[in-house]
């Protein structure tokens, strides 16, 4: 059976008003300040003087006392981090949207479920650092500002991770083929330029390009029908890419969903 392609379901499709981005404003503010909260609420107890950290813990949070085990606690404060750094990645990518006038609902829901997926990943991280899987050995259990700070990265560069697990793993084990009802990570319809910066240069200038489903494109046309890789910044939500040798003035093109996708202006080779 044929791999299937996505069609538009137009959900979403609308762009978030001024009301809208005013309410989200809010609750991604919140959302940010409870995580810092918990945090310090929940932050492990250092080691006494003998160097032994307390068998357990009690914190309360939002008025319920809550108490845990060493390991509970790490693991726990792992997962808030991987969500706080998430909810830079999120708060980044809003700003960014709202300043270009491109912000659509369909994005929105991405925005709540982010540091939950940044929490997660943060969270099998931890468990293969601890188990050793990468690196040979177990971490030292006390190390807590350095799990503190791979938690918060993992979550802030949960594609990357995600993406570096996934490349260390599928040396081990067999990588598993898409299933005949898989659907393409973007197609052509969902794909779009919205503005490409500089609009001119010369041979090796860095180009910046926004637009959406553009997450998974690897290189990029330039007139003329020349080739230069691209990389996709999941913190900055851009395509970069830079002007090859032997390109000509022309429309940039991309290649998304076996479809491709060009811009509406032309990019000036000098």
């Amino acid at each position: 059976m044929a791999t299937r392609t996505a069609k538009d379901s137009g959900v979403g499709i609308a762009p978030v008003g001024g009301v809208g981005v005013l309410v989200l404003s809010l609750l991604l503010i919140l959302w940010a300040i409870a995580l810092l909260y918990a945090t310090m609420v929940f932050w492990p107890p250092a080691a006494d003087a003998a160097g032994t950290f307390p068998a357990s813990t009690t914190a309360a949070f939002a008025g319920i006392s809550i108490t845990m085990g060493r390991e509970q606690n790490l693991l726990l404060i792992v997962a808030i981090l991987g969500g706080l750094g998430a909810m830079l990645h999120v708060i980044r990518s809003f700003f960014r949207y709202v300043g270009e006038r491109g912000l659509v609902w369909s994005w929105v829901p991405s925005y709540f479920l982010i540091p939950f997926a940044g929490a997660v990943i943060a969270v099998v991280t931890y468990v293969i650092l601890r188990a050793g899987l990468i690196g040979g050995t177990g971490s030292d259990e006390g190390n807590t500002w350095g799990f503190a700070a791979i938690a918060a990265l993992v979550g802030l560069f949960s594609a990357q991770a995600t993406s570096k697990l996934k490349d260390i793993f599928e040396t081990i084990l067999t990588p598993t083929k898409a299933g005949t009802e898989a659907l393409p990570s973007a197609t052509s319809a969902a794909a779009a330029f919205t503005d490409f910066t500089p609009t001119s240069g010369a041979a090796g200038t860095p180009v910046t390009i926004t637009g959406t489903g553009l997450d998974s494109v690897t290189s990029v046309r330039f007139g003329g029908d020349v080739n230069s890789d691209a990389t996709w910044s999941t913190a900055d939500q851009v395509l970069q890419t830079t002007v090859p040798v032997g390109a000509q003035t022309g429309r940039l093109k991309v290649t998304v969903g076996g479809g491709d996708v060009e811009s509406s202006g032309e990019f000036t080779v000098t």
